[in-house]
């Protein structure tokens, strides 16, 4: 995109461009990132076409365009960035003093590599806003594929809606994927008949995959979303909020099944009293209500000891990926019983495993980006030419809410999942800086017919510094 500036002291205009432009190995290598993304979330890797190794295929040469293309500066000059590299270099510092050296490499060669790659090829190729409009949709289309697929096969071990396979075996992990392109579905409504009739779809698509998965943790995110919703609408907009929110509430509990529903009703608190079944599905039920409620005492009980291992190893924790070592030892020293089981918390699982620096670091990335958004949105509600990057800032943010509000309650803080919805965050904080400052640098000519003082903007910078710009003779 070429900016004619007017210069103050010759009537020839000096144009601007930036770096990414004209660029076809970025152009390719985005092409094959869109379609990572979308096996990435979709699962389909997963279901039928794992012989072929899709994801790997179409990563690995997405990466190699993203190095040709110069996009690992872009993308390694963030804050976001360096946090993590530094984060990725501390987990390499620690690996010496892990309680299980093996476990720990294991999980930086497997989990971690792949994890931090994800965030060097989506911010280092996502350059523009309809770059970030397209990746946001490969999300969206990707999470509402693997939806359908679920509803449609309708797989329930244990009365919770996932897929047979793969990553989204977990309903958890599922539900949070669901939860975090339910946002997105906002960014499409509008945009024509069609699109608008794709958007309600999919929205109703991901509502009832989240609702049947059972994810006590989604369900307050979904909470959390709506007090945020509430809190910056105007009180016209939240009487209509109100009014949705029950007519949303009592069509779920016609349709989700009573298991879940009961499953839910855990989360404010239950009985362990015996209760007598007056059919087969009631033992079910009842069955279920009391292996959630055990879930939950046993992830009271694992969150208080990651806070535990992180106290008496504040420095280098017990090493990455092997908490449940540190647990079941700590178990043993006391005479109880291994459970075997992760954190059930991401934080925690950082400050356990990695330390209390290794914790500041990860946690940082995560504020960075929110607070970045949050002025990026901010800034754009000032221009009425930038209403589309407003909403693409309102979805992203209620997109990261869910995700880190669920990062409570799930072991992700190694997957892949959360470094790519970081990196899309990055990228639209890059993309619509630029745009921003494009709008400062226009704004004083159009302002100075109208005033003889020419009010100036104040151009928006984020937390990582501006773009460079490169006039052309």
């Amino acid at each position: 995109m070429n900016v004619a500036i007017p210069s103050p002291t010759a009537p020839k205009p000096v144009t601007l461009i930036t770096p990414e432009e004209a660029n076809p190995l970025q152009i390719l290598g985005f092409t094959l990132l869109q379609g990572f993304v979308f096996l990435s979330c979709s699962r389909l890797s997963d279901l039928y076409l794992a012989p072929l190794h899709l994801p790997f295929i179409f990563s690995t040469l997405a990466l190699i365009f993203m190095l040709l293309s110069g996009g690992l500066w872009r993308a390694a000059s963030t804050t976001p960035a360096r946090l993590l590299l530094a984060f990725t270099a501390w987990m390499v510092f620690v690996l010496p003093f892990s309680i299980w050296k093996g476990g720990s490499w294991g999980m930086l060669r497997d989990d971690w590599s792949r994890a931090i790659s994800t965030f060097l090829v989506v911010a280092g190729l996502t350059v523009t806003l309809s770059n970030c409009r397209r990746i946001m949709g490969a999300v969206l289309l990707g999470t509402t594929t693997a939806g359908l697929i679920a509803l449609l096969k309708n797989h329930r071990p244990g009365g919770r809606l996932a897929l047979p396979v793969g990553l989204f075996s977990n309903s958890n992990d599922m539900a949070q994927m669901m939860l975090f392109a339910l946002p997105l579905t906002a960014l499409f409504w509008g945009k024509g008949v069609f699109k608008s009739l794709l958007s309600v779809a999919s929205f109703g698509i991901l509502l009832l995959v989240v609702l049947g998965s059972g994810s006590r943790s989604a369900l307050l995110a979904i909470g959390v979303l709506l007090l945020l919703v509430f809190i910056r609408s105007s009180a016209t907009h939240r009487l209509l909020i109100v009014i949705a929110a029950m007519v949303a509430a009592m069509m779920a509990i016609a349709i989700v099944p009573r298991s879940t529903l009961m499953r839910y009703a855990t989360i404010f608190g239950g009985s362990s009293d015996v209760q007598i079944a007056e059919s087969e599905e009631d033992a079910a039920s009842l069955t279920r209500t009391a292996s959630a409620l055990e879930s939950s005492e046993s992830r009271r009980k694992l969150f208080f000891r990651s806070l535990e291992l992180t106290v008496r190893n504040p420095i280098f924790g017990v090493g990455p990926g092997v908490f449940q070592v540190a647990a079941s030892d700590l178990s043993q020293e006391r005479g109880e019983r291994s459970m075997w089981l992760e954190t059930h918390n991401a934080y925690t699982q950082v400050s356990s495993e990695t330390g209390i620096i290794g914790a500041v670091l990860y946690i940082g990335v995560v504020i960075t980006c929110f607070r970045s958004i949050i002025r990026l949105e901010r800034e754009s509600r000032k221009h009425k030419s930038l209403l589309e990057l407003t909403r693409m800032c309102q979805a992203m943010l209620f997109a990261l809410t869910s995700f880190a509000v669920t990062a409570f309650f799930s072991s992700i803080a190694y997957k892949f999942m959360f470094p790519m919805i970081l990196a899309v965050a990055v990228a639209l904080v890059r993309a619509g800086q630029f745009r921003l400052q494009t709008e400062a640098r226009n704004a004083p000519a159009s302002d100075a017919a109208e005033s003889p003082s020419g009010p100036r903007r104040r151009p928006f910078r984020p937390s990582w510094g501006a773009p460079k710009f490169r006039p052309t003779r």
